[in-house]
């Protein structure tokens, strides 16, 4: 129903800096930019539809759009702000993957038209498959990290509410992966292709973790002795 209302597939363009989207992930943004609170507010005013996309560093212009990632994620203005004088915070929920295909200039803020790109789901035995593997890979990656017994309880009974989609996207979303292989997680189409490479992005991040604490003990107090 989201995707009907965005006339003739275009949007506004809103850039963000090494932060990927995904649809059904609610993020906070901050926005000082003059330009990006006329499209805000421009927004709000209409649909309240905007397309976030990545650049992997700050100050890229919506104008340079060879420096801008052509996948990202249209999305809904869900609330706004002012934390300072004038300077707003937004809440932004992930609605659908989508392609940048060109890009419409505006005399304030730049608009992009965009193709939808669709998720291939496998079917619901192998999703509630994935969903138990996602989970119980996330829970070994926070026990490694410290997290205390209450959080990973908490935590685990809200992924397990959820659906294997919003666990999944919450999962790369929240997990600190590199950027770049955030990026290609996004672009993948297959959902449990995307699944897979991600658990097992974690479990490596997991090995590592085992590997640099068995050799600890090994690691010469003297910082200049290698």
């Amino acid at each position: 129903m989201e995707k009907e209302k965005i006339e003739e597939n275009v949007i506004p363009l809103f850039l963000v800096s090494n932060v990927v989207l995904f649809p059904k992930v609610r993020v906070p943004l901050v926005v000082s930019e003059e330009r990006y609170k006329s499209l805000i507010f421009d927004s709000i005013a209409k649909s309240s539809f905007i397309g976030v996309f990545p650049t992997s560093r700050i100050g890229v212009r919506s104008e340079d759009i060879d420096k801008i990632y052509p996948v990202g994620c249209a999305g809904k203005i869900v609330s706004v702000s002012e934390v300072s004088p004038n300077v707003f915070s937004i809440v932004v929920e992930g609605l659908f993957r989508v392609k940048l295909l060109s890009l419409l200039k505006g005399e304030v803020y730049n608009n992009v038209r965009f193709e939808i790109l669709h998720d291939i789901l496998p079917d619901e035995k192998t999703q509630q498959e994935l969903k138990r593997d996602l989970i119980e890979t996330a829970v070994r990656f926070l026990i490694k990290i410290g997290e205390s017994k209450e959080r990973i309880v908490e935590i685990s009974q809200i992924a397990n509410n959820m659906n294997f989609e919003e666990v999944l996207n919450w999962a790369i979303f929240l997990h600190p992966l590199r950027f770049a292989s955030k990026l290609s997680l996004m672009s993948e189409n297959d959902v449990k292709v995307r699944a897979k490479r991600f658990v097992e992005e974690v479990k490596r991040d997991i090995f590592y973790m085992d590997l640099i604490a068995e050799y600890r003990d090994i690691k010469p107090k003297d910082p200049r002795v290698n």
